[in-house]
């Protein structure tokens, strides 16, 4: 694990010690990766769980909002509306 490790990353809750770096991870699999196959038996298994997890999801929200405040006297009314549209689409697989 040490061709993995980074430096402590900055933090403003103190240190936080050493981090597992991606760089040094897939020069491992890119050098190394061939050295690992999945069992004969768990192909299907392991199509299956990562088909299941492809989708595509996009949300959009626009929203406006009004707001008045009133002086009557020693009354203040603030009263205010919100409207909002949302559009939402998804994709994915069916397994």
């Amino acid at each position: 694990l040490s061709d993995w490790t980074t430096a402590a990353p900055e933090h403003r809750g103190g240190t936080l010690g050493e981090s597992i770096g991606s760089d040094g991870m897939r020069r491992y699999w890119n050098t190394s990766g061939n050295l690992y196959s999945a069992r004969p038996q768990d192909v299907g298994g392991n199509l299956q769980t990562s088909l299941q997890d492809d989708y595509k999801a996009t949300e959009d929200v626009f929203a406006t909002y009004v707001m008045g405040t009133w002086d009557i006297g020693a009354l203040r009314a603030i009263a205010g509306v919100r409207v909002e549209n949302t559009q939402f689409d998804a994709t994915g697989n069916q397994v």
